[in-house]
């Protein structure tokens, strides 16, 4: 047992990225920060004298759960470099975190990557967690020092807004950052009320907000002719606007939705004042303007909470549709031939607001399995880019093309103005790593490359939607959706100009940058970046 417990700590440590902790170091000796390098030395020197003495720990009942958090941590760092060719960072661990409604989801989907890191580091865990046998065995007092590198860790991690970890072997530090992630400390109160109401009646009875998953726009072949998969949306008449491709205000599901139901605009970002958490959402908006408040919700369960949807926010829905006790492809079907008419054929002003499922990965899955006799030339290998764009182009055929071609002929949308957009892009490969979305080094443009458009009639408002299009195909952002909703609920132009943004999808400057955030969105950490699109 001695021997297995020094080949399994040997394993360990010829897999620990040394390269990673080395850069920190060098760092520090660049910018002649040299007490910082001193501290982060020692702290290096704590973590693995730490986790070469946990096996050794002769009480079970100390070693045993130390084992199990410092092994996990390291396995969890492991296989985050398989999927994404970097370490787990705290940026990526805040990220899971925020998303945890989508890891049973992400799990499944990287189901063999998970497998094979689990298949050689659970004998470690298992070889680190057996009772020492002799000559070897410590005392139970010896546990102080992984206590004390895990407690090390907790205490960088408070004073240094969680930065300071970078670098430090992943054993302890994976856990101290997890640790501090979930009993960080956010705002959760009530949000603040709605300054002023609107202005003008509104444009229209019913506002319906689409916003889909995992759509990435240049996909679609409604933007790139050299595609097939929307011929539905490509036959419409002039009752599609559409906008191109735009640009997600993030590459991660939660925080997009945030920002598209908090109207935040560039200058608040990264949100250090947790305004997204404050500001009035996009339901009070409309209740102020008389609407009844619906949302139709194809991840969560009845008072399931995602995307930072807190109970103070729920509040302010009148009406909650979840869409989640069947098949993952026939959630966004349901939608569309179940959910959406009836409301649209009321006589009740409504603003309606839909979480697709859309085309999230495994793409396999949101699709029937038949559909379109889908041949051998279509799977979800993430180490075959061909396959994979393949698979993702039938995807979108299902979830985008075929939702409108089954909604809109069974909608009245006499007075009605729907507005589509997806929460971000997708990476096919493109960045040289295997994560679909949500990176946070070296991200790929599209991961926030999104597909926007609006379909309403040819009324005033309409008509303004189709010159912002024609004078500005290409060229919209998450961000200029939010004032646009304002705007068709009657709130006054330079009243949303002021507090919100001059730019809509009614009228475009043309001067905003395009550009999405990565990391975390209220800034914690050093993982907060902007990314330009061209």
């Amino acid at each position: 047992m001695t021997a297995a417990k020094i080949i399994a700590i040997a394993a360990a440590a010829y897999y620990i990225p040394w390269d990673y902790t080395r850069s920190r170091l060098d760092y520090f000796l660049r910018m002649d920060r040299y007490p910082q390098a001193a501290i982060f030395l020692t702290l290096t020197a704590l973590c693995v004298l730490a986790f070469v003495l946990v096996p050794f720990v002769r009480s079970s009942l100390v070693r045993v759960p130390i084992a199990a958090l410092a092994v996990t941590g390291f396995a969890a760092d492991q296989l985050a470099w398989v999927l994404s060719n970097q370490n787990l960072d705290t940026v990526m661990i805040v990220t899971l975190w925020r998303e945890q409604a989508m890891i049973g989801t992400a799990t499944s989907a990287h189901f063999w990557p998970v497998l094979r890191v689990a298949s050689w580091t659970l004998p470690i865990m298992l070889a680190f967690a057996w009772k020492p046998a002799k000559p070897i065995v410590l005392r139970t007092h010896w546990a102080a020092i992984p206590v004390l590198a895990f407690v090390a860790c907790l205490a960088v991690v408070r004073l240094t807004t969680f930065s300071g970890t970078m670098g430090l072997p992943a054993a302890f530090r994976v856990p101290a950052v997890t640790a501090m992630t979930i009993f960080a400390d956010r705002y959760s109160g009530p949000r603040d009320e709605v300054a002023e109401g609107p202005t003008s009646q509104p444009k229209y009875s019913k506002i319906v907000m689409i916003v889909d998953e995992s759509v990435r726009g240049d996909f679609l072949a409604i933007n790139d002719p050299n595609l097939t998969n929307t011929p539905f949306l490509s036959g419409m008449d002039d009752s599609l606007v559409n906008f191109g491709l735009a640009v997600a205000a993030h590459n991660c599901s939660a925080p997009a939705r945030l920002i598209l139901r908090a109207g935040l605009q560039p200058a608040d970002l990264p949100d250090a004042k947790e305004r997204a958490l404050k500001a009035p959402a996009i339901w009070q908006f409309a209740k102020k303007a008389g609407y009844q408040t619906v949302l139709i919700d194809a991840f969560a369960e009845v008072f399931a909470t995602h995307s930072f949807m807190s109970k103070p926010e729920r509040a302010f829905i009148d009406k909650e549709m979840p869409i989640s006790t069947m098949p993952i492809y026939m959630r966004d079907m349901t939608i569309a031939s179940e959910r959406l008419p009836p409301l649209l054929a009321s006589d009740q002003r409504m603003f309606i607001y839909v979480n697709k499922y859309g085309a999230h990965f495994p793409y396999r899955l949101t699709h029937p399995p038949d559909f379109l006799a889908r041949g051998a030339d279509t799977s979800d290998d993430l180490d075959n880019r061909k396959e994979l764009v393949a698979s993702y182009l039938l995807a979108l055929r299902w979830t985008v093309d075929e939702f409108f071609r089954v909604l809109l002929p069974l909608a009245d949308l006499k007075d009605t103005l729907i507005i589509y957009t997806s929460d971000h892009g997708q990476s096919m490969l493109d960045g040289g790593y295997k994560l679909t979305h949500c990176s946070s080094t070296n991200v790929h443009p599209g991961e926030a490359i999104v597909p926007t458009f609006a379909i309403t009639d040819d009324r005033e408002f309409g008509r303004s939607l189709k010159a912002t299009a024609a004078m500005h195909f290409g060229k919209t952002t998450h961000f200029d959706i939010f004032p646009t909703l304002l705007l068709a609920m009657g709130y006054d132009e330079p009243w949303v100009a002021q507090h919100y943004s001059r730019d809509s999808l009614v009228h475009l400057t043309g001067t905003a940058t395009r550009q999405f955030l990565t990391g975390d969105i209220f800034g914690t950490g050093l993982g907060a970046k902007w990314v330009d699109v061209k």
